[in-house]
Parts: structure tokens; C-alpha cells; sequence
């Protein structure tokens, strides 16, 4: 999967994620900024955002299941023409 697609992947996910509190909106819209300014240098940035998270923040199954999802694509990722 190139970046670009991760990216395009992502974005329409979370646009589509129904959010369940004021918290999941607010890492909702954070995640948005972070995906559409993504590029390859500042994924590890990503990565602890996702971890973070993942291990401490209060949100639904689904927002997590997506999280997770993002970071299992990450080490999917296809960097040879970027």
C-alpha cells in the first residue's frame, strides 16, 4: 500500500467513524490533521499518537479497532517509490 492510499483509507474511515463523545470527536478531528499533513518522516509521530490511544484515552470499541487497524497498515506500508 503506498502512502497516498493509507492516507486516502484513513481519512474516508474516520470521516465516516460516528463519534460517541466530545473526547472521540475531539482525536477524531486531531487524527484528520495528522493523516492529511502525513508524510513517510513523520509516521513514527503517528505511531505514538496511535499507541497513545490505544493505551490510555477512553473511546469506544470502534475508534479503537480503527486505531488499531491504522497501525497494523503502517507496517504495511510500500516506502521503495517515495
Amino acid at each position: 500500500m503506498k502512502l497516498y492510499e493509507f492516507k486516502t483509507k484513513y481519512m474516508s474511515r474516520l470521516a465516516l467513524l460516528e463519534t460517541t463523545s466530545k473526547r472521540e470527536k475531539e482525536l477524531k478531528d486531531m487524527l484528520m490533521t495528522k493523516l492529511n499533513n502525513l508524510r513517510s518522516m513523520n509516521l513514527p509521530n503517528l505511531v505514538h499518537t496511535l499507541y497513545r490511544i490505544l493505551e490510555y484515552e477512553n473511546v469506544g470499541k470502534d475508534f479503537k479497532e480503527l486505531c488499531k487497524s491504522m497501525v497494523e497498515d503502517i507496517s504495511k506500508l510500500d516506502f521503495e517509490s517515495d
